[in-house]
């Protein structure tokens, strides 16, 4: 019987895939690439914008050409009358290496689906306004980001803001008569500021931490505007945060979800940690601010809870918030607790107390009364529902898939839906029954020609006796024949449990055995390499840390080296410290006998480049097959189209090469 490659994927948890016996040439990745013919909701509207492809493909096998081939979801807004939806799809071109979107309209139903906006531009973050009169949109002007509408049939296309920089987010009020918006604001000195003759110097001055943060130097911060909307046009806008040297919404992820008005549009509420260098790079400690607009008052409403306390969701009613909360400082991946507010009476209740899982994307039903959300259960993210009057939650979807976002919307549920075998589609759910019926069809003349790879769950016992979930992806035409200051602890154990098992399995080749990780999965490669007893012929690590000593004064958010690391290396009265130092993978680096592939990118600054540059050159003055593949521009992703196919070449090319 011929037996398959298998190798280790480790990234936060772990999972163990099978992989493809054929490279991507063998694939065949010169695919017939067909300009658009048509003017559905599938094809693009003008020569010059990015948009969908015709594609033909020459195998049944998934390349990296035909993955960036494909449409991405993004943001989308329901009608308020629940009738219609407005979605956003990204598109890349890997031969002018950039993207583009575009925003399209349908009925509830997934009927009648159709381009909104026919521009040479891209568009984004749409937005229903609430009378229901129009769509609001991004699109740039003259090369900068303003706000646009356009009636529901497409036509009265207008910008309607003149900001002199790039507006990234928006919120109409409840009445339509103010615009809340977000832009960054320079508040910080340059070296011509200081030096007016020194203006071409490229030198930075700095005086405390967090001077960069996740992909970029810290040089201006997000800050809210809010503008008089009477009239149609954004006039005498005003920035509520004038003159904090602090951001909303929070770096490096948070958007418009950390903003909200509340119903009677005299306040809106938004996410912020107000503290500054070394005591922004320290904590956690986000905390929920209500803003007066008469007035200017601004309380902060989550004041006295420690954690991360972020995207608040208003109740139509306007009585309650629900918002997701951390509850330790400098725990980054504490769970995240449901929590609501009476606004009336200031009162706080945690509903997930007893609920022993994370708890995000709240949406609030029209009558107040039951809130929906997404919740973590066995490796997969499915839909809840909590009725506020007793506090009961309520699973409604089964499933192997991810659900990502959720809105109510009458009788229905509107949700973005993926899977290990499919990206991001919308689904209309019934929430009495759990029912999905998919709305969107971005990807589906691309998947009719693909054959995706059977999943199966498979439990495995630890060897400190638990059970753990582990996913198996077998390839297409298979033939029938805890971390937190423990790194190198109990979860190496678990990945090597899972690797000893499946390979038991009688189409599983032992002799031809790969790890694959990044970020923490990056780490655990880096560590397997000194400890897999001759397990594997072939590693791969993405943005892992390898020498933690250097790693805890490299990286920029001190509360992340704090609690995983558990602090200081130099702080050896500490047990955890001596115990996670002791464990760092450039301590076993005599141990290493496996080729490695080592990638890292330029703008992680969470861990940086050097910690990849670090591992190869260790691996290449112990005289093994290595490899160093540096993207400068990339961060602790790799987003570029041109990138991520390269990304996926080398991937392939090196497995191929060790365990073909």
């Amino acid at each position: 019987m011929r037996k398959t490659k298998l190798f280790l994927l480790a990234m936060i948890t772990c999972s163990i895939v099978s992989c493809n016996t054929q490279s991507p040439k063998e694939n065949g990745t010169q695919n017939n690439l067909k300009a658009p013919v048509s003017n559905d909701a599938n094809a693009s509207q003008t020569k010059d914008k990015i948009g969908p492809t015709e594609l033909t493909l020459q195998s049944d096998i998934m390349t990296p050409e035909v993955l960036w081939a494909m449409g991405r979801i993004g943001e989308y807004s329901i009608s308020p009358d629940h009738q219609k939806i407005v979605y956003a799809v990204t598109y890349y071109s890997v031969p002018e290496n950039r993207s583009g979107s575009t925003l399209y309209i349908m009925n509830a139903d997934g009927s009648d689906n159709k381009v909104l906006v026919v521009s040479n531009d891209s568009q984004y973050s749409p937005q229903w306004r609430p009378d229901g009169k129009k769509i609001g949109f991004l699109a740039p002007k003259d090369d900068i980001m303003q706000l646009w509408e356009v009636n529901p049939d497409g036509t009265g296309l207008e910008c309607v803001s003149s900001e002199p920089d790039d507006i990234n987010g928006f919120l109409y009020s409840p009445d339509c008569s103010q615009v809340l918006f977000t832009k960054e604001v320079k508040l910080k000195e340059t070296v011509a500021d200081i030096y007016p003759d020194l203006d071409k110097s490229s030198g930075r001055i700095n005086n405390d931490l967090m001077y960069r943060h996740w992909d970029h130097w810290v040089d201006t911060y997000g800050h809210i505007f809010v503008g008089n909307f009477s009239s149609g046009k954004i006039e005498n806008a005003f920035d509520a945060m004038k003159g904090e040297q602090w951001e909303a919404p929070v770096r490096p992820f948070g958007g418009m979800e950390q903003v909200q008005w509340l119903p009677d549009g005299k306040s809106f509420v938004y996410c912020c940690r107000k503290k500054v260098g070394k005591d922004y790079a320290l904590s956690t400690n986000t905390d929920i601010y209500q803003y007066i607009i008469q007035s200017g008052e601004c309380k902060n409403l989550t004041e006295g809870m420690m954690g991360y306390d972020l995207n608040p969701v208003i109740s139509p009613d306007g009585k309650y918030m629900a918002w997701e909360s951390m509850e330790r400082d400098g725990y980054e991946s504490d769970k995240q607790r449901l929590f609501v507010m009476n606004l009336e009476t200031g009162e706080k209740t945690d509903y997930s107390a007893r609920f022993d899982q994370c708890c995000t994307g709240f949406s609030w039903a029209d009558d107040s009364k039951t809130l929906y959300f997404i919740s973590d259960a066995y490796a997969t993210d499915q839909l809840y529902a909590l009725t506020l009057e007793n506090g009961e939650i309520k699973k409604l979807t089964e499933g192997v898939h991810n659900y990502v976002s959720v809105h109510f919307n009458g009788d229905k549920l509107i949700a973005g839906r993926q899977s290990m075998s499919h990206p991001t589609e919308l689904f209309s759910v019934d929430p009495a029954t759990g029912e999905a019926t998919q709305i969107t069809t971005v990807n589906d003349k691309i998947f009719a020609q693909l054959t995706m790879g059977e999943v199966k769950e498979r439990w495995v016992k630890t060897t400190d006796g638990k059970d753990m979930l582990t996913w198996v992806i077998y390839p297409p035409h298979f033939w029938l024949e805890e971390i937190s200051g423990d790194y190198g602890g109990q979860c190496m154990k678990d990945y090597l449990s899972a690797i000893d098992e499946l390979k038991k399995e009688p189409y599983i080749d032992e002799n031809r055995l790969g790890a694959v990780g990044a970020s923490f999965g990056g780490f655990s490669v880096y560590w397997l390499a000194g400890h897999h007893d001759g397990r594997f012929k072939a590693l791969i690590a993405h943005d892992g840390m390898f020498n933690l000593e250097a790693q805890y004064l490299e990286t920029e958010e001190m509360w992340f080296v704090n609690w995983d690391l558990g602090g200081p290396f130099w702080d050896w009265n500490n047990p955890t410290v001596r115990k996670t130092y002791a464990n760092s993978p450039h301590l076993f680096v005599d141990k290493w006998t496996a080729p490695i592939l080592v990638i890292h990118g330029g703008l992680d600054y969470r861990i940086c480049f050097t910690q990849g540059m670090q591992a190869y050159n260790a691996a290449i003055l112990r005289g093994l097959d290595a490899e160093f593949l540096y993207f400068p521009d990339e961060n602790h992703w790799v987003l570029k189209p041109q990138n991520g196919v390269l990304w996926q070449r080398r991937f392939y090319n090196w497995l191929d090469k060790y365990l073909k």
